[in-house]
């Protein structure tokens, strides 16, 4: 027995077999140093194939200690290692960051060279970086056709997977056929070709189940052979079969797979069934496939239109267990791009639980089941921004300089993604704040991310008279509202199609819900994801957005009052007498002005300055979760004595956009002849003429007051002396813009001078600021990627994140004119001593006032982010 013939075995699979005979050859050879790195290097693959990463990594350390010893040249491959452990964890950052150190290393072997291209494809494609992720794939497979490398049915497999996640069906069969054709051929690596069944399953699954069903078992018989009973990879495959067997009708069978990927996953917990829970969920094989699975079975408890009350608080112990399995993964990441991808199904896992709550409480069985379901919808919400807060104690002010060079660098790692001097900086920077943020938490790790959010009582407490917050949860085939006032707390539930979820009503939703981790490794993979499905609620969104920009008074009355019907209408009871509405979005929510919402209307022909508003009645603000909203703590009385900081570069036609070649602004070039918008060409922002009239008639009014208020114009208003005024009033009238798929590279123009004209989010989270408010008097300011739990990622979270109070934004493309009269009147009543909100209030009563400024296509987009 030795090396080839362990070889061998792996090969076929045969992982545990193969791990004998190393660990004899590793006793029975202590001084052959250079075979030993290699047996140490081959068991670190069988343990990783076996799921065992931290025995992966150890291995793969001795090997890669024994080579240092030995001065080898073939370090590359160890470090390639590393970059596929943390692949295989979800850890996409800090997988590219060992993977492009292999890449530095001398590589004579053009195999490793394409292995090493294929593995930075799935961490990019795990970031949502598809056009790096599609290029690097390509790259691996033409490699390894040119060197008939027996990897390259892998390669097929990951381009495969790539192209079904990317809705490419047609293509994503072809190539998997390709990798299974290969397999097939050779009969080796059992496990893939499992994969690769897998994989085919997911893509036929739609337009052809019984041919998915049968992909699927092709793939158990598969992983039967490779790892046994207790794998994830199995587990994985029992929970895709379990669905399509579900959204088929057949709920036995689907209750089977479930029991199945259970005992897979659970192997210290044999004998689980369908009623009973793991004993020991933190010994599980795979933590948020176990948290997928459980969220699963609770879904199909409530789908039985005989459950009852028994059903219900299973369902509801499911999710409970289901979402704080996902969250203590958390910890173990190191970005939060990886942090974000994991969340992605938070909600959705959330979602059968906060229902069943709800069935609980509509049924007469309490009130504590609406403080459960609140629980859940907190815990779902804003994780990132709650765990991004300042650190405490003594490590706050080391911690906060960490994380300020962190965002730096990661911003310019974003606009030079292949620099591998940045990427270097990054890692050992990122692995160094990572230990002192767990080290700052005197409440340990976990409580980075799974830290209890306010109860309802706490909110409550925090409420005067006056307020209520309307709090809303969003899953795949629900919604729900809670509505918050110092006295009463109460709880709405509904199907995306405006139906009440009665506690009688049974939950036919599993054609939506769930499988946001489906497929497989390296870096596990999504199907098409239900959650972008354009559900009613979401159509009834976009066509109000679209009447707004569109100035459509019709349609705009009809989507404004059909939205109020499903958002606000239900809560009506307990909005008497109030006058502050605290609105907690979700989803789709989040995009949207709750201000231009209309109770009712008539069909004659509608006239915008004579329609009842919800700004009316009420002083609206956002936040992004209860929890934020409360722990931000009270807000003291305005004044007009509060610094006043106000920048316009203006931008005349000669003024170029000094980074116009970054590929950031390969998506920004868009043009609107009286919108503060980016010029056709792309070489420079169009002028914004008004925004000098507004900032220094702004600033007047403060002189008029007695305050203090600063000005810089044109070529004075830089970048760097912006970021130089950290409290106060920070008034930007400028351009702003959102990269799809890229939040962290949304920025704000400024005058360039030799620094950097853009001021990106990736820059200003994290740098510490004390802000009373930031006011972004731009295009789309409040506009981005919408991540589920997180909300909009868009620069108000980056500058409420390192500590401004409030912020002002746009939800769409604004009037340079009109935009600036808005303005005007926001700071005259907030120079009045109203709050924040109450001053925004006033301001757009009085556009709507004017017949020539009432549509809210002038004043709707601008929404106040905090406490006012």
């Amino acid at each position: 027995m030795g090396i080839k013939s362990a070889e061998t075995l792996s090969a076929e699979s045969r992982f545990s077999a193969s791990n004998s005979q190393l660990r004899q050859y590793i006793e029975d050879n202590p001084k052959r140093y250079y075979d030993l790195s290699k047996a140490w290097f081959l068991l670190s693959y069988n343990l990783l194939q076996l799921g065992d990463t931290d025995g992966a990594w150890e291995a793969n350390e001795q090997s890669l200690d024994l080579k240092k010893k030995l001065h080898a040249d073939d370090l590359a491959e160890n470090y390639m290692r590393f970059g596929a452990i943390f692949l295989y964890k979800g850890d996409y950052e800090r997988a590219l960051d060992q993977l492009f150190k292999a890449k530095g290393l001398p590589i004579e072997d053009g195999s490793i060279f394409a292995r090493i291209d294929g593995y930075i494809a799935a961490a990019f494609q795990g970031i949502n970086r598809n056009e790096e992720a599609e290029h690097f794939y390509r790259q691996s497979i033409a490699t390894m056709s040119a060197l008939y490398d027996d990897d390259l049915p892998a390669a097929y497999y990951n381009m495969g997977r790539f192209c079904l996640e990317r809705g490419r069906l047609q293509e994503a069969i072809d190539t998997l056929d390709l990798a299974r054709q290969l397999l097939a051929d050779t009969r080796q690596r059992r496990d893939l070709l499992g994969q690769v069944y897998n994989a085919l399953g997911e893509a036929c699954k739609l337009d052809e189940p019984a041919r998915a069903r049968k992909y699927y078992e092709n793939a158990l018989a598969e992983y039967q052979t490779a790892f046994g009973p207790f794998n994830r990879e199995t587990a994985r495959t029992e929970l895709n079969l379990a669905r399509l067997e579900a959204e088929l009708g057949n709920r036995d069978k689907a209750v089977s797979g479930v029991i199945t990927a259970l005992r897979s996953l659970c192997p210290a917990d044999q004998g689980l069934g369908f009623d009973q829970m793991p004993e020991h969920p933190e010994l599980a094989l795979d933590r948020p496939m176990l948290a997928e699975v459980l969220g699963f079975r609770a879904a199909l408890r409530l789908e039985d239109e005989k459950a009852e009350a028994p059903q219900w608080r299973q369902a509801l112990e499911d999710s409970d267990m289901a979402v704080n399995l996902l969250l203590q993964e958390l910890v173990f990441l190191g970005d939060d791009r990886s942090r974000l991808n994991r969340l992605r199904s938070c909600p959705y896992l959330a979602e059968p639980g906060i229902l069943a709550a709800a069935k609980l409480f509509q049924s007469g069985d309490g009130a504590t089941w609406v403080q459960r379901a609140f629980d859940l919808a907190e815990r779902s919400k804003a994780v990132l921004f709650r765990a991004n807060q300042p650190l405490p104690g003594g490590s706050s002010k080391a911690g906060n300089a960490q994380r300020v060079r962190l965002r730096e660098l990661e911003a310019a790692l974003a606009l030079n993604p292949l620099d591998l001097s940045i990427r270097k900086e990054v890692a050992a920077v990122r692995e160094e704040y990572m230990l002192s943020t767990i080290e700052g938490r005197s409440s340990g790790a976990y409580a980075l991310f799974t830290g209890k959010p306010v109860g309802i009582g706490e909110l409550q407490d925090s409420l005067d008279g006056e307020s209520i917050v309307l709090a809303y949860f969003t899953g795949s085939a629900h919604y729900a509202i809670f509505a918050v006032t110092d006295k009463e707390a109460s709880l709405y539930t509904f199907d995306l199609e405006g139906m009440p979820a009665g506690p009688k009503k049974g939950v036919k939703w599993l054609k939506l819900a769930y499988g946001t981790t489906a497929a497989t490794a390296p870096g596990g993979y999504s199907k098409l994801d239900p959650a972008s499905k354009l559900s009613d609620l979401e159509d009834a969104v976009k066509g109000y957005l679209t009447a707004i920009r569109k100035i459509d008074p019709d349609k705009f009355a009809y989507y404004s009052q059909h939205l109020y019907s499903r958002l606000v209408q239900p809560a009506e009871d307990q909005l008497k007498d109030r006058k502050k509405l605290i609105v907690i979005p979700d989803g789709p929510l989040g995009a949207m002005p709750f201000e231009s919402l209309i109770p009712q209307y008539k069909s004659s022909k509608i006239r915008y300055d004579k329609l009842d508003y919800l700004v009316s009645k009420y002083a609206v603000g956002y936040q992004y979760s209860a929890t934020v909203w409360v722990r931000s703590g009270k807000m003291p009385k305005w004044n007009p004595s509060v610094t006043f900081a106000g920048f316009a570069p203006v931008f005349d036609e000669e003024t170029g956009i000094a980074e116009a070649s970054r590929p950031v602004f390969d998506t920004a070039y868009q043009s609107a002849a009286v919108l503060r918008d980016i010029s056709p060409d792309g070489k420079r922002f169009t002028p914004l003429a008004a925004s000098k009239d507004e900032v220094e008639g702004i600033a007047g009014l403060f002189a008029e007051k007695g305050g203090t208020a600063k000005t810089w114009i044109s070529e004075a208003a830089t970048k760097k002396n912006a970021e130089a005024n950290a409290d106060g009033i920070l008034h930007l009238a400028t351009h702003s813009f959102a990269v799809p798929g890229r939040p962290d590279m949304s920025g704000l123009a400024f005058y360039q001078d030799g620094e950097g004209a853009i001021w990106y989010a990736a820059e200003i989270y994290g740098r510490p600021v004390k802000h009373r408010l930031v006011v972004l008097s731009s295009c789309e300011s409040g506009k981005g990627d919408f991540a589920p739990g997180e909300g909009v990622l868009a620069l108000p979270r980056a500058f409420l994140a390192s500590g401004a109070e409030n912020v002002i934004s746009s939800l769409w493309k604004v009037y340079d004119k009109s935009t600036a009269a808005l303005m005007q009147a926001f700071y005259q009543e907030l120079l009045t001593g109203k709050d924040a909100g109450s001053a925004l209030q006033a301001a757009k009563r009085r556009m709507i006032g004017s017949k020539e400024t009432a549509d809210p296509r002038q004043w709707g987009a601008f929404v106040l982010y905090g406490k006012g």
